[in-house]
């Protein structure tokens, strides 16, 4: 099954982080390579390939069953960053602020439709217009920016996203291969920083971060220093760029208190 390829289309790339979203587009790609790209690389162009070929539908009917009854998992990343930037008419059209206070009004029948009249308005729209229609929000709209992407996004809380590491650590979600692949990729996170930057490099740690404009997360599997199995997953968002480093060391400081402490 990982080394099924799925040819890259116009729908998938998006900005951001990522490599996924420098390849012609028709390069078939292993779902291997797509999984290494998103867990490694948070590659956003990677993930929507993902999305698309798993089905959102799909992805939400599962969340209950992998202990996340109140995530909503829906958006791919082209879909979340264009309503952030208000493309549809009715989010404001234009102020990312504006498009966040909207956002939180609707509900989630509501949001999965704008979601999928913003990807049908904007499939003809190529990654140079993406990015340049980006740069002009961030400039007009320095500080609405980063507040929107961090609101006009899918929804998950920490505790549920530990709750799934707990249940991936006592083989509850995946068995066998599968849970040893997930675990090595996890693995290959960078450990230099968030969670896993003062844990010894001798301690097993498996994680991933996340990021966004105005968002700094990061979710861990690791044991603590006297063997007792953690599961941390810390979400925090609506900072500015100047506040990123305090918050990915204030992780840092967590994660080491617990691994220490516990």
């Amino acid at each position: 099954v990982l080394q099924e390829k799925v040819a890259l289309k116009p729908s998938d790339l998006c900005p951001g982080s990522g490599q996924f979203q420098d390849k012609p587009l028709g390069t078939k790609v292993s779902l291997d390579n797509a999984l290494r790209a998103i867990i490694t690389d948070s590659d956003n162009t990677a993930s929507d390939l993902l999305v698309r070929y798993l089905g959102s539908n799909n992805l939400r009917s599962a969340l209950p069953s992998w202990g996340l009854p109140t995530s909503q998992v829906f958006l791919s990343s082209r879909q979340s960053w264009l309503l952030s930037l208000g493309a549809h008419p009715q989010l404001g059209g234009g102020d990312p602020l504006q498009a966040a206070q909207i956002w939180r009004t609707l509900n989630y029948e509501q949001r999965q439709k704008l979601a999928s009249e913003v990807e049908r308005e904007q499939a003809s729209l190529s990654l140079a217009q993406f990015k340049a229609r980006d740069q002009k929000a961030k400039e007009k709209y320095p500080f609405s920016h980063f507040v929107a992407a961090s609101q006009v996004d899918n929804l998950g809380t920490p505790s549920e996203f530990s709750r799934i590491l707990g249940l991936l650590h006592s083989g509850r979600i995946l068995k066998g291969p599968w849970r040893t692949y997930a675990l090595t990729r996890l693995a290959q996170t960078d450990r230099t920083q968030r969670l896993a930057r003062f844990i010894p490099a001798s301690n097993p740690f498996y994680h991933k971060t996340g990021s966004n404009q105005g968002v700094v997360n990061d979710c861990a599997l690791f044991p603590s220093r006297s063997g007792q199995p953690l599961a941390l997953a810390v979400f925090i968002y609506g900072i500015s760029p100047q506040e990123r480093e305090e918050a990915s060391l204030a992780l840092s400081q967590m994660a080491y208190t617990a691994w220490y402490e516990l």
